[in-house]
């Protein structure tokens, strides 16, 4: 997940623990703590999804996914936006960069609650996601600095 919001962070992490999907939560507080999680070289596991809010500070969700639709590996994970903004340009802009799903955070609690644990159900128990493609992508020399 990256979000820079630690209210909506915690909300949903308790919404994932409470949740009867086995989901390990990794969290990006910005989109360049995230790019180095995901071509940080430890591990080789990618993640399932990706929950990305839009509105990051210094690297905005529209650059990470800019960023990310230049590899191979890191275009295959699905994203999911989570936004407080329905505004129609920011969902456009967000479908013609590849995102497989827009959500408007909703300000009651429990609907929040709800979208939460419906997305994760469907994209982590009925999607079907291509297997084999969760290698670490390489570094190369077409990947933007980051800094």
């Amino acid at each position: 997940m990256i979000e820079d919001n630690e209210c909506d962070i915690d909300i949903i992490s308790n919404i994932f623990e409470k949740s009867r999907y086995p989901i390990a939560l990794s969290i990006a507080r910005s989109a360049e703590e995230a790019l180095d999680f995901l071509y940080k070289e430890k591990t080789n596991k990618m993640p399932t999804i990706i929950f990305l809010d839009l509105h990051l500070p210094l690297m905005s969700g529209f650059e990470f996914l800019d960023t990310i639709n230049e590899c191979d590996n890191l275009r295959m994970i699905p994203v999911i936006i989570m936004s407080t903004s329905d505004n129609q340009l920011d969902i456009m802009n967000a479908y013609q960069k590849c995102i497989s799903c827009y959500l408007t955070k909703p300000m009651d609690i429990d609907e929040f609650e709800h979208m939460v644990l419906d997305v994760s159900y469907l994209w982590l128990s009925i999607a079907k996601l291509p297997i084999g493609k969760n290698e670490r992508p390489e570094k190369n020399k077409n990947t933007p600095s980051r800094r």
